[in-house]
């Protein structure tokens, strides 16, 4: 039942459009037309200047329309007086006019529908997607007998359309192993897949740009390193050199005054020796039992405190863990089930992404997959 009301509301919409496109058509016409010079001239852009020709071209489609439907709405008012005129003389005269009329309707119907074809077949060759030419299939489906012009240029769009997802899938793939590799050669190639896309240059584009920042970015760390790298050993040389000449200055004047004082000092030392070793024997003998009778003591005290120690910290530990063990799985049952799939915004450098521009900034689309990849969050006002 959902997928009745929205086709019976797409299709409802479709008719509105057009009925509105008609009115509209010759402004549309005059301000696509401008544009036309505009980008043609004052301010150059190849792509804005076709897109502002497809679009002059589907506005005549439309003047014309309404200009067509305006002369059929006198017509069918002419004939409307002469039908009753006619009617007063003869049934017969009435009903063949009748019949007239209402193939002329239908000749009429037939003609917008394949303006429509047209101007949807024309939007297709600009903007070769996929739904552009679903669209134009079903619009010409509905022409009676379409020529087969019409026909060969469906096919060629139908073509183009193939070709273009198969450029969009090497150009995706181009883009991911130049995520992945952040290479110049990878930059490169992806460029040159680009290059054949036309539907997604602005999405492929931005990402792109932002893998071309990460290896600059690279780069300028890899030479920033370097120079340090080489400052250091530069410092580390001359420090090692001054630090030897003054450890050779210092050893000759070490060696010196050991010397001389080695000499008296050996002297007296010997003296002193003599009378300190049967002293120092004794008192040795005397401190050492009592230091290890008190060592084993403080040895036996400090084993008992580090084993309470250590048990109290590792029950610490477990109930700790076991708190933000509990803690992330709230946290998780919580959490609400995430779209994947979902078209969601980021920034260059924020940490959140967002469903709307909730803040000044560049945003840029992206996946709630690909967000979620690089370690955002989402934003506290958005959700």
């Amino acid at each position: 039942m959902k997928k009745i009301m929205k086709l019976f509301g797409v299709l409802l919409a479709s008719v509105f459009v057009i009925a509105i496109f008609q009115l509209i058509s010759p402004v549309l016409l005059i301000i696509f037309g401008y544009g036309i010079w505009h980008y043609m001239k004052k301010t150059p852009n190849p792509k804005k200047m076709k897109l502002a020709i497809v679009g002059t071209v589907i506005s005549l489609f439309g003047t014309f329309a309404l200009m067509t439907s305006g002369e059929g709405s006198t017509a069918s008012e002419s004939t409307a007086k002469q039908s009753l005129v006619e009617t007063a003389s003869t049934k017969g005269n009435t009903e063949k006019e009748l019949a007239a009329e209402e193939n002329a309707k239908a000749e009429s119907n037939q003609k917008k529908l394949l303006k429509s074809a047209t101007a949807a077949i024309t939007v297709a060759d600009s903007w070769p997607s996929r739904s552009n030419f679903e669209t134009a299939t079903k619009t010409l489906d509905k022409v009676d007998e379409p020529s087969q012009a019409l026909q060969n240029k469906l096919k060629a769009i139908e073509e183009e359309v193939i070709r273009e997802e198969e450029n969009i899938r090497l150009a995706e793939e181009a883009i991911a192993s130049a995520e992945a590799n952040l290479t110049g050669e990878s930059i490169e190639n992806a460029k040159t897949y680009l290059a054949a896309v036309v539907t997604r240059q602005k999405d492929f584009s931005s990402r792109i740009s932002s893998v071309e920042r990460t290896i600059e970015e690279q780069a300028a760390q890899a030479e920033a390193d370097r120079i340090a790298a080489e400052q250091a050993a530069a410092a580390q040389v001359e420090a090692d050199r001054i630090a030897a000449e003054q450890a050779a200055a210092a050893q000759v004047e070490a060696d010196r005054i050991a010397a001389e004082q080695a000499a008296a000092a050996q002297v007296e030392a010997d003296r002193i020796a003599a009378e300190q070793a049967a002293a120092a024997q004794v008192e040795a003998d005397r401190i050492a039992a009592e230091q290890a009778a008190a060592a084993q003591v403080e040895a036996d005290r400090i084993a008992a405190e580090q084993a309470a120690a250590a048990q109290a910290e590792a029950d610490r530990v477990a109930a700790e863990q076991a708190a933000a063990a509990q803690a992330e799985a709230n946290r998780a049952a919580a959490a609400p089930q995430q779209n994947y799939g979902q078209v969601v915004l980021i920034t260059p450098t924020g940490s959140k992404y967002h469903n709307h521009k909730c803040g000044n900034g560049t945003y840029i689309e992206s996946t709630m997959d690909q967000a979620l990849s690089l370690g955002l969050e989402p934003c506290s006002k958005c959700y």
